[in-house]
């Protein structure tokens, strides 16, 4: 029933907000739990069923209404993913390159929007959309050390044999990856 729950509301966030990072982490979250034998096949079937129809029938990612002929859709999805694919890569590249002309201090915490994002995007909205290369670009080098010290020690002493425990501990160090929420 938990496992329901969450998963309809991942499901409702994710078409709502148009988050790929969403999209992932449920089907890793699928993934995990099957490969941890928390569902069944027959679970997950009545979890992507629906899925499935409703994509076909809401394209959420488009922004567009579904009388919209299919091919403007497509397009309209690739173009909005392409933009954003090189966003993060600009943003990536921006990070790095913070790193590098501060590594021992970083350009200071909670400030990569401001300093970074402002200069390179224009807004201060955005950030790295990975926490390595946020934390690097924040705090430096040093610092990103000592937060890969803390993701270790939490895995090292973190029971991994208890799926409740192994798998909400991989989806969110997987999704940090692709986006940044902390």
């Amino acid at each position: 029933l938990e496992f329901g729950l969450a998963t309809a509301l991942l499901l409702g966030a994710s078409s709502l907000a148009g988050s790929w990072n969403g999209w992932l982490m449920l089907f890793l979250g699928i993934i995990l739990a099957l490969l941890y034998r928390i569902i069944t096949l027959k679970r997950v079937a009545s979890i992507v069923a629906p899925l499935a129809l409703a994509s076909l029938l809401f394209p959420f990612f488009a922004h567009q209404l579904p009388t919209t002929p299919a091919r403007q859709v497509v397009a309209s999805v690739i173009h909005g993913h392409s933009e954003r694919l090189r966003i993060r890569l600009v943003m990536a590249k921006a990070a790095l390159t913070a790193i590098g002309e501060r590594p021992l201090t970083g350009a200071g915490i909670q400030l990569f929007g401001k300093r970074i994002g402002q200069q390179v995007i224009g807004s201060e909205q955005y950030h790295a959309h990975n926490l390595l290369l946020n934390v690097g670009a924040e705090i430096g080098l040093p610092g990103l050390l000592f937060f890969l010290i803390f993701v270790y020690t939490v895995f090292k002493h973190a029971n991994l044999s208890d799926p409740f425990i192994a798998v909400p501990l991989m989806m969110i160090l997987t999704s940090q990856m692709f986006d940044y929420y902390m």
